[in-house]
């Protein structure tokens, strides 16, 4: 066990709640929020982005080029089932979505939801201290490493643990800033 392997594992945790909160629908138009949807095209399931180019002009409207014009209809039947809360408008060689601003309630609701992601996260963290502490402890019972290295290798986890809770304190903050700017 390396400081950098618990820092890696750190940094995934992190990057998953990045990930939760980048596709959180805050009514500011992102190609995230429409990337992944599955759309028919040619008999098979794949992702928006694999057939078509996506584009965000402003911050309420997202752009969608389909490479292929057939597939037009199939692209806004599975947005509208996709249930984004959007307006869908089709002119017939692409589709224009529009993101309304959200309501005061409902930004208080992202805002619950994001400190829900915000704990679990943090849990997360706790979760894998207490195992990489497990290691140092069973490490030191083994005689592997000395007293002293144990002491010092837990104060590392701990600063690396503070760093991380930090991190997400900031991302937090960063977020729900966004949510309220609208």
């Amino acid at each position: 066990m390396s400081d950098a392997e618990t820092k890696s594992e750190l940094d995934k945790i992190i990057k998953k709640l990045k990930d939760e909160l980048s596709v959180m629908r805050i009514g500011r138009a992102s190609a995230m929020i429409v990337e992944n949807i599955p759309v028919e095209y040619y008999g098979s399931m794949v992702p928006l982005r694999q057939i078509s180019t996506i584009s965000v002009p402003d911050a309420r409207m997202v752009f969608i080029n389909p490479w292929s014009k057939e597939s037009l209809n199939d692209i806004v039947k599975a947005i509208s089932s996709a249930n984004l809360g959007v307006s869908i408008a089709n002119d017939g060689s692409s589709v224009k979505l529009v993101f309304a601003p959200p309501s005061e309630e409902r930004r208080k609701d992202l805002i619950k939801i994001m400190r829900q992601n915000m704990e679990k996260t943090k849990v997360a963290i706790r979760f894998l201290r207490e195992k990489k502490r497990e290691e140092i402890k069973s490490k030191e019972k083994n005689k592997e490493i000395s007293e002293d290295e144990k002491f010092r290798r837990e104060k590392d986890l701990q600063k690396l643990v503070d760093e991380a809770n930090n991190n997400v304190g900031q991302i937090g903050e960063a977020k729900e800033k966004e949510i309220m700017t609208i």
